[in-house]
């Protein structure tokens, strides 16, 4: 069983933070049998990409599509949207068979993305052209990507090709501080974006394999007090996995995955030492993430630097570069470090300096080659911590320079009190172009020779004094000026002496009327001289007009008592030789809650009217704002009024009372110490209105025998009286006891033949009346009378008249009379005209059947006479 640590990007420098940018790739196989798979990736990836387009650390988004056997051209995107949208237009076409060309896929991705980069690979095949090996595991040494590769199914050899070598994706991982996540199908492709997005959640700082177990194992592992997030990734086979801590007892673990041959858990960050049980029947691999916070902390200089601030993120090329190596607890103690650059690692030796906190080293960083710094350490408990610099990415000669007047920065130095006769060296940050020209001066207007040297390209310096054998205290001026301007900045330096610190007075607890000014003092006689901080709820006081701060009588003057300086402060004095602190409180009173009345409870009123409603402030102290809501179904609006209404002072008035300014208004008053509200009900008065429905028709097509419901919306204040009418060509028809009107004033009935008419809905009340007019047109089947007699004996030239009288039809029924002679012969003698047939000076040829036939849409009738002539 081997391990090896693969060392993510853990460390920033303290003062300046730079990012480094990375590539998130995506290597996809587009042969034909990955179908479902991309299908599953461009449901799936888009909120993985979104959420690393919120991380400055991501440059751009890069897809490289590979077949079988050519590798597509690297579509790179600088934003998410953009990358999902090259995505959507990602299909597939030939190459079914195992195995592809996914290593050549791999390589090319690893020269388009940039160092550091995380490149995820999806493909369902095992790879071959296996000449591809050396440079993809150079690539991964020397650019410090990491490559995870995601397997779906497995590939088995046919008569025309080999299955492949698996074997070869393990290698990759082990080499490029991946894994390989193996699916038994495409069904399971949706838990791999779980590891991908846990594994994008944090920054992992460190990254252990282990390889090749198989049967029992047991994996010893530290979480120290630094550590904040671990997770675990068995791949490979199936496990049996338990992990215990110091005391014996089973650590409960957080499943994010779990298949046939991936498994993924996190694990709960407690500090301690845990054993990892592992038992397999087969081959598998384990990665542990872990998250810690800041251990170590770098910084580089051309000169031997004293101090965080005298050095840069990144190192000057082609030269040795100091390297000062920051702790950030001062228990732990730096062990080793190590310089990789590619597969070639230097031990580089270190020196302690007199302040505990740090070390130096000193390194010659080669601009070809990308390098990474790697800091090991130990507690008091001889417990592990480890520490890197991002990759050394060499400062860069910058062409175009634009002119920059010079800023000036002194750093302050550890101490500013010094003995007496002693050196005083001082350092000074500068920036601007052209390189300006650097002087130290003192108050008495001595100056005193420096170095300025490079500290960053192009156009920041550091100046370097040393004021040998000072005897008095002064102050130093430091002094950049070039053709774009001039500027300079000071420090204090104090000589050793008899010191003094006496309290003159301090604060006590107070209580300050609102708005009311009061003040408070706190001062001390002391040499050097004290400077004084004001605090208030842990927060740093700024003088501002209403909370003054006034240092020539030690004084903070509140100019206009409110709550919001109400809490505790703090009075912190404090020079180089001691430091005292006095904390008290202010408290307010005079503060009342508001209390508010309303004159009336309900306002009836009627349109046109106007209305005023009064809010009335009994007491509240300070005087409370005064808000108006109106309610006028449900809720109250939070900022709207009905139109027409404004506000005066506490009152509301409404010019010309409308039905839609009807409902509850509440007046509101809020101070700072409460509220208080109080409501009127306003009810508009008004002629019934009745509401036009859009869904039911103004005219009603029914059958004879339907139920009819005519509806009735009728709003009315004060409430109308409905009733129902019915008429028929403008005469008023009583209505049966079929018709029946309910509460909600909807007519009902069941429709016969004759109830076929203008319907009315009429509403009343003292201030006018409504009315609704509805079409029922009752459709029915044509009937004929039966006549008295169907057979007919006439004298010959006598005339016959036939009835065909129609009692009822809807729709008109149309009419025609057929002729039916003795030889059964027809005839039509009539169509569509008066019902009956008149039959003039008849004779024998007039014998015969006589039929009258009426029908419409719904029906026919008829009726047949059988008519004899002698």
């Amino acid at each position: 069983m081997s391990r090896k640590y693969f060392n993510i990007l853990l460390l920033f420098i303290i003062m300046i933070t730079e990012v480094t940018c990375k590539s998130f790739t995506v290597v996809i196989d587009t042969t034909e049998s990955m179908d479902d798979e991309i299908n599953i990736i461009k449901a799936n990836i888009g909120e993985v990409v979104r959420n690393l387009n919120n991380k400055s650390t991501v440059s751009d988004y890069i897809l490289v599509p590979f077949n079988d056997p050519d590798v597509g051209t690297a579509l790179i995107t600088r934003t998410a949207d953009d990358f999902i949208c090259s995505l959507t237009t990602l299909t597939t076409s030939g190459g079914k068979d195992c195995p592809e060309n996914s290593l050549a896929g791999i390589e090319h991705a690893l020269r388009v993305s940039d160092p550091e980069s995380t490149i995820y690979v999806f493909t369902d095949a095992y790879p071959k052209n296996y000449g591809n090996m050396p440079s993809v595991l150079d690539l991964c040494t020397n650019k410090y990507s990491q490559v995870h590769i995601i397997l779906t199914g497995v590939c088995y050899m046919s008569a025309r090709n080999s299955a492949g070598r698996l074997d070869l994706y393990y290698e990759v991982a082990r080499a490029c501080g991946g894994v390989v996540l193996q699916f038994e199908s495409a069904h399971n492709l949706r838990q791999a974006f779980s590891y991908i997005n846990e594994l994008n959640r944090n920054a992992w700082n460190e990254v252990i394999v282990h390889d090749n177990i198989r049967g029992q194992n047991q994996i010893n592992f530290l979480l120290n007090r630094y550590s904040k997030d671990a997770m675990v990734v068995v791949y490979g086979g199936t496990v049996q996995l338990q992990i215990q801590d110091e005391k014996g007892l089973i650590v409960t673990l957080d499943r994010i995955i779990d298949t046939r041959n991936v498994q993924m858990f996190r694990i709960e960050p407690k500090q301690g030492k845990y054993c990892m049980f592992i038992r397999t029947h087969e081959v598998v691999s384990v990665t542990l993430y872990i998250k810690s916070d800041l251990v170590f902390c770098f910084g580089f200089s051309p000169k031997y630097p004293k101090s965080l601030e005298e050095t840069s993120t990144r190192p000057m090329a082609g030269r040795s570069n100091y390297i000062l190596i920051s702790v950030v607890d001062t228990k732990i103690r730096l062990v080793s470090l190590e310089m990789k650059c590619g597969n070639m690692t230097t031990v580089i030796s270190f020196e302690y300096t007199t302040n505990e906190r740090y070390y130096t080293s000193r390194a010659f960083v080669d601009p070809n080659r990308l390098c990474r710094i790697t800091a090991k350490g130990e507690d008091e408990n001889s417990q592990g911590f480890i520490g890197a610099t991002k990759l050394l990415k060499p400062q860069e000669q910058v062409s175009n320079i634009s002119a920059l007047k010079p800023t000036v920065v002194i750093i302050d130095p550890e101490y500013t009190l010094f003995d007496f006769g002693t050196d005083v060296s001082l350092t000074c940050k500068i920036k601007g172009h052209p390189e300006p020209v650097v002087k130290w001066e003192d108050d008495d207007g001595h100056l005193h020779p420096s170095e300025l040297i490079l500290l960053e390209l192009p156009s920041t310096y550091i100046s370097y004094v040393t004021i040998t054998n000072i005897t008095r205290n002064t102050t130093v001026f430091c002094r950049a000026e070039n053709t774009e301007g001039s500027s300079e900045t000071s420090l204090h330096v104090y000589i050793n002496k008899t010191f003094t610190f006496d309290i003159v007075q301090t604060p006590s607890d107070i209580t300050i009327e609102y708005g009311e000014e009061d003040t408070v003092f706190c001062e001390v006689s002391a040499y050097p001289e004290a400077t004084t901080k004001w605090y208030h709820n842990n927060s740093e006081i700024v003088s501002s007009q209403n909370l003054q701060l006034i240092p020539d009588d030690n004084a903070m003057v509140i100019k206009n008592m409110t709550l919001d300086y109400t809490g505790d402060y703090k009075c912190v004095v404090e020079n180089v030789a001691n430091k005292k602190e006095f904390d008290f409180v202010i408290n307010i009173s005079g503060l009342e809650s508001p209390q508010i009345e309303i004159n009336t409870r309900e306002i009836v009123l009627r349109p046109g009217d106007s209305a005023e409603l009064n809010c009335r402030i009994l007491k509240g102290n300070p005087a409370p704002l005064i808000t108006w809501q109106h309610k006028s179904a449900d809720e109250f609006a939070s900022d709207e009024l009905p139109e027409d209404s404004i506000i005066v002072g506490n009152k509301l008035k409404i010019l010309s009372i409308k039905k839609e300014h009807e409902g509850i208004y509440r007046c509101t008053a809020v101070n700072l110490k409460g509220e208080s509200s109080a409501e009127v009900t306003l009810k508009v008065q008004f002629a019934p209105v009745i509401k036009d429905d859009v869904i039911y028709p103004q005219t009603v097509p029914v059958k004879e025998g339907d139920n009819v419901e005519l509806p009735c919306d009728v709003t009315a204040s004060p409430e109308a009286v409905v009733r129902w009418e019915m008429s028929q060509d403008d005469v008023i028809i009583p209505l049966d006891q079929r018709h029946v009107t309910d509460d909600q004033n909807t007519h009902r009935f069941t429709a016969l033949w004759r109830d076929s008419g203008h319907y009315h809905c009429i509403a009343e009340n003292a201030l006018g009346t409504a009315k609704k007019t509805i079409l029922v047109n009752v459709l029915v089947a044509p009937y004929i009378e039966t006549p008295q007699s169907k057979t007919l004996t006439v004298r010959s030239g006598s005339t016959v008249k036939l009835a065909c009288n129609v009692l009822y039809g809807n729709p008109a029924p149309s009419l025609k009379w057929k002729f039916i002679n003795k030889d059964s012969t027809s005839r039509i003698l009539r169509n569509n005209r008066t019902s009956s047939l008149t039959l003039n000076n008849v004779n024998k040829l007039n014998e015969g059947s006589y039929m009258c036939i009426v029908d419409n849409a719904l029906g026919s009738d008829r009726i047949k006479y059988q008519l004899k002539v002698e």
